[in-house]
């Protein structure tokens, strides 16, 4: 699967030079550095994790961070403020206010609980190591709570303490308060889940990263392609 990944997308890259589907303008398909044995070594050990084997093996051989969905894969471990990924990334060369200053450029937008989980990437990394207990999904279309209440207050932090915060690493955002998580413990570990920060609801999209990816690089190569085809026959990229 490593090899077809690398082969759709040198293709997709190479068929949509004006970047025009979603997020391509950040990393206009570009990969951060493959990372070495050692460098994952390092991550786990700071982080007190293993890493899923499909990730692994897409740090090893394909890249860490940038083309992807969403906006991009978000790079993990010790990198520069401003990673190939064009997202937030953790670096543990980061001091604290190089961490802030990063978060604040990258998640403008984004809600308060959002910021309280990637700060506490910092306080406590330990988070990614508890874990993530969650098997079916979790949706709340409405909870009907005013936010100033108390009793929000409390559900929130539940929901923090329960699956939000712990045992995930954010790789991917989509915008609107929507991201996706690789699951780094307990029973769902190694597969991706999306994360809706609104309304504390999180979904297994059912497949490990590498298939996920694939999935990404399937749709946007079928997308490019139609767009490309309306231009030529109509002149323009879009409906």
């Amino acid at each position: 699967m490593i090899k077809e990944i690398i082969e759709k997308l040198d293709e997709l890259r190479s068929l949509d030079k004006y970047c025009l589907l979603f997020g391509a303008d950040r990393h206009q398909y570009h990969l951060g550095e493959k990372l070495t044995e050692e460098n994952i070594v390092c991550i786990e050990d700071h982080f007190k994790i293993s890493l899923p084997l499909h990730y692994r093996e897409f740090l090893l051989n394909v890249g860490n961070g940038g083309a992807g969905p969403g906006f991009g894969i978000n790079a993990i471990g010790n990198l520069e403020v401003g990673s190939a990924s064009g997202c937030s990334c953790y670096s543990s060369s980061m001091t604290k206010d190089d961490w802030m200053k990063h978060l604040e450029l990258h998640a403008k937008g984004f809600s308060e609980k959002y910021h309280r989980y990637a700060s506490s990437c910092w306080e406590e990394p330990c988070n990614f190591s508890k874990e993530f207990k969650l098997v079916d999904n979790i949706v709340h279309e409405d909870e009907n709570i005013p936010e100033e209440d108390e009793e929000y207050t409390k559900w929130e932090k539940k929901a923090e303490e329960e699956y939000l915060l712990v045992g995930n690493y954010r790789i991917a955002g989509y915008g609107c308060n929507q991201t996706a998580s690789l699951i780094l413990t307990g029973p769902s570990k190694g597969l991706v889940w999306y994360t809706d920060w609104e309304t504390n609801s999180m979904y297994n999209s059912e497949h490990d990263f590498i298939q996920w990816y694939l999935n990404w690089l399937n749709y946007s190569l079928n997308d490019v392609e139609e767009r490309y085809v309306r231009f030529e026959r109509e002149g323009s990229f879009w409906p």
